[in-house]
């Protein structure tokens, strides 16, 4: 079967009344410069898994431009199943700014990480163009990185840098996506990440310049 460029092998039929669960792993992230600015790219491998057991033997994949953060998995019965509630009712009414603080507090002051994470890619796909997209971006990421979900803040914080490098958040962007890297133990790509963040934010705070520095020592960047 083909999709978005990429065969897989199936080693195992998925039958009707299967359980299918779909993962992505992050292999490896690079960066590009590219006419338009810098981009970030990433090698994913994605599996298809059934409750016997992988379903797939995907061959290593191609280099590809990064995508939307993925969801976490879950598991989708092979029947009909009801529609899911529409993401963008859990934001008050109201102009986006409103919405955006809404969201923030979820995070900040009621920690409910998972809500919050909901209401931010709620924002965030009500207003994609909004001049606090880039910080919610920004903030869709912790809400992986504090609950531990490291790949899935990578992601996040990888597309927040692609998308506003420009942004008040784009330094810390970059930050969190060296650390969600080196927590995945990818510390060649995290390195990466936070010479970025030297090299194209050479004015950042002092503070945020010494919390580099200490990451760049716990990975053992050279």
């Amino acid at each position: 079967r083909m999709f978005g460029g990429a065969r897989l092998e199936f080693t195992d039929p998925i039958r009707v009344g299967d359980a299918v669960t779909r993962t992505s792993e992050l292999i490896k992230l690079e960066e590009k410069e590219t006419r338009s600015g810098p981009l970030v790219r990433a090698v994913l491998r994605r599996t298809i898994s059934t409750p016997r057991g992988p379903a797939t033997v995907p061959p290593q994949p191609p280099l590809r431009a990064l995508p939307a953060p993925p969801a976490a998995p879950a598991s989708q019965s092979a029947a009909v199943a009801p529609a899911a509630a529409n993401p963008a009712s859990i934001l008050p009414a109201g102009p986006p700014k409103a919405q955006y603080d809404y969201a923030l507090s979820l995070m900040l002051q009621k920690q409910d990480f998972a809500k919050a994470e909901t209401a931010l890619a709620a924002f965030i796909e009500q207003n994609p163009k909004d001049g606090l997209a880039g910080n919610a971006h920004y903030w869709l990421g912790e809400t992986y990185y504090v609950r531990k979900s490291y790949q899935e803040a990578a992601f996040a914080f990888a597309e927040s840098f692609q998308k506003f490098p420009k942004g008040n958040k784009a330094p810390d962007s970059l930050l969190k996506l060296g650390m969600s890297l080196d927590r995945l133990e990818k510390r060649r790509e995290a390195c990466t990440a936070y010479s970025r963040l030297l090299s194209s934010y050479p004015n950042a705070g002092a503070r945020l310049k010494a919390r580099v520095k200490r990451e760049q020592s716990r990975a053992k960047c050279r």
